[in-house]
């Protein structure tokens, strides 16, 4: 159950200033109290540094900062959207990643797209670092599916590959009569299996007194004794 004040919205292009003042929210939000924050995203990416920023924010956030993407979630959005502590879908949400790159129209000079191409790749070996962290794929199949074109894809296959958790069926929200209004996420789990926090992340989260939740545990027990062998 959330309280409809802790959200963030972020609904548009990643750059400097969606940066200050997503940050700058979640920041004055955790001065208020240590109740977990939901960051909700529809957002067709941007910026690769300003999006690594957000990420960097949200993993090193005091509080839990669950994330929920809905309509379309894309390039450096996807990235945001995993690097939360839990991480949900609505239903019909529509992901797209691809490789990176810093653009460039034109003619350009060799040793300009030298450089570009050098900063090509380290944001690549940046973008593979944050998916391995943060999703169930082995390296082959982050750069195959993820790190190659441009790859759409829905929100079950988010789930089956890590990068959320559960996909909300419902939101309901209800007035406590004390002014406060608060979000209770309906999860679609029966016959579904969600990742959970994998890997490295989940030890930082544990790390941060965030933790797991047991259900999660469980579930994610189950894709590593291969319900997702087809991965």
């Amino acid at each position: 159950m959330w309280k409809a004040e802790r959200f963030v919205y972020m609904t548009s292009e990643i750059n400097a200033t969606t940066l200050t003042e997503t940050v700058a929210s979640i920041h004055a939000m955790i001065a208020q109290s240590s109740e977990p924050i939901v960051l909700w995203i529809a957002s067709d990416g941007g910026s690769f540094v300003h999006s690594m920023a957000l990420v960097q924010a949200i993993r090193t956030c005091s509080v839990p900062v669950h994330t929920v993407g809905f309509g379309f979630v894309a390039s450096g959005a996807v990235m945001v959207l995993a690097a939360g502590n839990m991480r949900y879908a609505l239903p019909r949400t529509s992901f797209m990643s691809h490789q990176p790159s810093c653009g460039g129209e034109g003619d350009v000079h060799y040793r300009e797209r030298e450089r570009e191409w050098g900063y090509d790749q380290w944001m690549y070996k940046q973008m593979l670092e944050i998916f391995r962290e943060h999703s169930l794929l082995p390296n082959a199949k982050i750069k195959r599916l993820l790190l190659s074109t441009s790859y759409y894809y829905s929100e079950i296959e988010a789930l089956k590959y890590g990068l959320i958790d559960e996909i909300l069926m419902e939101v309901r929200v209800e007035n406590t009569g004390d002014g406060d209004l608060r979000v209770h996420g309906i999860a679609h789990s029966e016959g579904t299996t969600g990742g959970g926090p994998s890997g490295d992340r989940r030890g930082q989260l544990e790390q941060r007194g965030h933790g797991e939740p047991a259900v999660h545990a469980k579930r994610r027990s189950q894709i590593l004794q291969g319900r997702f062998a087809g991965l």
